[in-house]
């Protein structure tokens, strides 16, 4: 696996991470094999299944080396810290070039994350001019552009409904 693989790896884990881990206070002094159960279930509260299942195989990877359990608890106690998530995406890098197995495991569970349908709401946006037709709307009209329910099905046309043609 690629230098610039094992970097975007690592980096969407610290980024699907750091939400979760902000509120949730744990102190650094405290064992990772104590909080192991609160943080998964906090992720999976916060995330999700496949974000607690992330952060349970990331966890079991980093117990029992001092090095990475301290960038791990560091990162915990502060999410938001730039150092903290530099040294644990570190820390998180090294581990993924030195076991490809730990590497495909965490790629099969953001494949499951992305293969999930779109979340209650989607952003768009508008270029230039027009109108913006968004779910359950109608554009141009009277036999106009109508956008379904779903969200997903788009009927209709532009046509003239104008009997002086």
């Amino acid at each position: 696996m690629d230098g610039n693989t094992i970097t975007e790896i690592a980096s969407k884990i610290v980024d699907t991470l750091t939400p979760i881990f902000v509120g949730v206070g744990a102190s650094a002094a405290i064992p990772l094999e104590k909080i192991l159960d609160k943080l998964v279930k906090i992720a999976q509260e916060k995330g999700g299944e496949q974000i607690a299942n992330l952060l349970e195989l990331v966890i079991k990877k980093f117990q029992g080396s001092p090095v990475t359990e301290e960038s791990l608890k560091d990162f915990i106690e502060k999410p938001e810290d730039e150092d903290t998530k530099a040294s644990f995406r570190k820390e998180l890098k090294k581990s993924l070039l030195n076991d490809e197995g730990f590497a495909l495991q965490l790629i099969s569970v953001f494949e499951k994350m992305s293969s999930k349908p779109l979340d209650k709401s989607t952003n768009v946006t508008q270029t230039g001019s027009g109108t913006l037709a968004t779910h359950s709307s109608t554009i141009g009209g009277k036999g106009g552009i109508t956008i379904g329910g779903s969200g997903h099905k788009i009927e209709g046309g532009i046509h003239n409904t104008d009997s002086s043609d």
